[in-house]
């Protein structure tokens, strides 16, 4: 199966050869990371018993069930419980980010804006808690939750506006924080996730995560946020801001709401009178796994770097040629043919006020190319697992000493393209932008080099 739709465009030049096998990589990582079947093999129903893991729910006991979630890889996973519970879902409500392909028999499939919020996120979870309040005893409900259901389910605190909330976002985001950091602030600005939407469902109603995890260190208590306990405080919140100096670029009234916020306003601390079930269905490290094992059968020596790399995504592309030059002249730290894996979460200080259309790891890979100058025989390339890299309806990127040579002929100045962040503009010209589409799950990125 091959997820990179636009395989020939990206295999009209360069290493062609060792190209192929990089995208062979990406593909394997992708399928390993995917929760679908991941969500069948968990969720199984058996002579009028429902299992999921090693809990066991008699169905003649519950009278509705419900299907609650949002992210980037929440589709697959209501997909599977469309076609594992068929008619026994009452109702659901599952977001989506824009351009996810296919429909849902039993519960509702909205669409709205990824990374930051819209008017029609807002709509979609409002019907989202309408149905976590009106659940009662005899009632299931599974949450599900992935990355990016902070801007997919928005619904702010009284006194923020949506549009004020999207403007914090992109504040945010642009501010070189990283994800943790980030969620400190965001988690601090709602009223569905960071533990509140647990507290609208009845105490007495069974909650079933499934997540998939797709932040660095993050466990099965971590990527089902909207229904477990938060342990960031408003002094946490306001840390984030005081560090990358945004007081001054977030609306006002996001600023008094956090440096005014009250321990009644603080987020759920204690869930503990709530049934609460935890399942983690896909790893944050699956993608690199998956992509580590495809290299072994290939035939190359291969490792996983890390998979908490986390920094500037334009420092971590020279770091990651860099290490490819030492392979490729010395052998070490792996001998050729080599086959380099890491996962993480690479960000970017944007700090221009008009930037261009771009993403980490599209920048990663435009700035790996600009020190592949001279070497041969090495190729690099990164991409987001949910295959929409930033704000764009890219993947990544996938480089090697051609791009640069290209670029010239061309005319294009790689280093403008990106201090401009405007990195899909230069991978677009030069044919070496990787397109996918929704992939149906989100884990780290993944980058992988091969070097012969």
């Amino acid at each position: 199966m091959s997820y990179i739709k636009n395989r020939e465009e990206l295999l009209a030049h360069g290493e062609i050869g060792l190209r192929a096998q990089a995208l062979e990589l990406i593909d394997a990582g992708i399928l390993n990371a995917d929760p679908y079947q991941k969500t069948k093999e968990l969720v199984q129903i058996k002579d009028g018993v429902l299992q999921v893991g090693k809990q066991r729910f008699l169905l003649e006991k519950y009278q509705r069930i419900y299907v609650l979630g949002a992210g980037k890889a929440t589709y697959p996973i209501a997909k599977a419980l469309d076609d594992i519970l068929g008619e026994r879902i009452t109702d659901g409500v599952v977001i989506c980010k824009y351009g996810q392909e296919g429909t849902l028999t039993h519960s509702r499939l909205y669409l709205s804006s990824h990374p930051v919020p819209d008017e029609a996120g807002y709509a979609a979870c409002k019907e989202l808690m309408k149905i976590a309040r009106q659940t009662r005893e005899g009632d299931l409900v599974f949450s599900i939750s992935t990355g990016g259901s902070t801007s997919l389910m928005p619904y702010p605190v009284e006194g923020v506006t949506i549009e004020e909330k999207r403007q914090t976002g992109l504040a945010l985001l642009r501010s070189g924080a990283n994800m943790w950091e980030m969620n400190y602030v965001r988690k601090h600005l709602t009223q569905a996730k960071a533990g509140f939407l647990a507290k609208a469902i009845h105490p007495l109603v069974p909650i079933l995560n499934l997540g998939v995890a797709d932040g660095i260190g993050q466990g099965e208590d971590l990527c089902v946020e909207p229904t477990v306990p938060d342990d960031s405080t408003f002094a946490d919140a306001q840390n984030v801001l005081t560090k990358y100096h945004l007081w001054d670029k977030i609306p006002a009234s996001v600023a008094s709401y956090i440096r005014n916020g009250t321990p009644d306003q603080e987020t759920p601390k204690d869930l503990s009178d709530r049934m609460i079930y935890n399942y983690l269905l896909v790893h944050v490290d699956k993608a690199t796994e998956g992509a580590y094992q495809k290299a072994l059968e290939m035939g190359f020596h291969a490792m996983i770097l890390s998979t908490f790399i986390e920094g500037e995504s334009r420092e971590l592309g020279g770091l990651m040629a860099a290490i490819g030059k030492e392979i490729l002249d010395y052998d070490r730290p792996i001998q050729k043919p080599a086959a380099i894996i890491s996962g993480g979460e690479s960000t970017m200080k944007i700090n221009i006020p008009n930037p261009g259309q771009g993403g980490p790891s599209q920048q990663f890979a435009l700035a790996a190319a600009t020190w592949l100058r001279e070497s041969r025989q090495i190729v690099i390339a990164g991409v987001d697992t949910d295959g929409t890299d930033g704000p764009t309806d890219l993947a990544g990127g996938i480089v090697d000493s051609s791009t640069i040579r290209r670029a010239d002929e061309l005319g294009l100045d790689l280093f403008a393209y990106m201090d401009d962040f405007n990195d899909s503009a230069a991978l677009r010209a030069l044919g070496d932008a990787i397109y996918t589409g929704g992939t149906g799950t989100n884990v780290n990125d993944l980058r992988v080099m091969l070097v012969v």
